[in-house]
């Protein structure tokens, strides 16, 4: 049995607040006109997004980090 430190609200709060964070970016990147002309399908823009908003949500405690080096190493 896998122990989840997250209950189903919980787990949908943290995505619902990633993705809220992620549209506030995605909309301030198109208006920023830093965007070179991009191919229709081109999803290079929501990556480099995706990356953003995942750096607003890195741990910032010692035991974060740790947990985050150790995924990373082992996903």
């Amino acid at each position: 049995m896998t122990y989840d430190p997250l209950n189903p609200v919980e787990f949908e709060q943290f995505l619902q607040n990633f993705r809220k964070e992620y549209i506030v970016i995605y909309q301030q990147a198109l208006k920023s006109g830093a965007l070179p002309k991009l191919e229709e399908h081109d999803h290079t823009l929501a990556k480099c997004i995706l990356i953003i908003t995942a750096s607003k949500f890195e741990p910032t405690t010692k035991k974060g980090k740790e947990i985050l080096r150790n995924l990373q190493h082992f996903i």
